[in-house]
């Protein structure tokens, strides 16, 4: 037989005396009562026993996840990250290479050859240049 004031004694639910979070224990993150200790739960973008490191998205630097041909800076922001594209790239990470010839700059029946960095040439036909 098992009395009830010994049930509740091993109760996983902190009492006020056996409360191990401060409010300020966890910097960037909600503070979890454990049996004898707790623990933090950061939030995103932050790490460390007491979520007290800024994540850099932009790691491994100077680039990070953004295309080492594309882009001229990784930003690195709350939770996220900015890349900026040299002209002639876009996309989330500069990745993919704008074709300057989509908007048929050629006249004259001139065939376009894109380059990367925004470049294109074009290719006149006889009596044009």
């Amino acid at each position: 037989f098992v009395s009830s004031a010994s049930i509740s004694a091993f109760s996983p639910t902190p009492t006020p005396e056996f409360q191990f979070c401060n409010p300020s224990e966890c910097v960037n993150g909600v503070c979890i009562d454990l049996i004898i200790d707790f623990e933090c739960e950061c939030y995103p973008g932050w790490t460390g026993d007491l979520c007290q490191i800024d994540i850099d998205f932009c790691e491994p630097l100077p680039l990070g996840p953004c295309n080492e041909n594309g882009t001229i800076t990784c930003d690195d922001g709350n939770s996220t990250y900015t890349c900026n594209c040299f002209s002639g790239f876009t996309g989330e990470n500069c990745s993919v290479d704008i074709d300057e010839c989509d908007s048929m700059p050629c006249q004259n029946g001139g065939t376009c050859t894109n380059f990367f960095f925004g470049i294109f040439a074009c290719s006149c036909p006889a009596d044009y240049t």
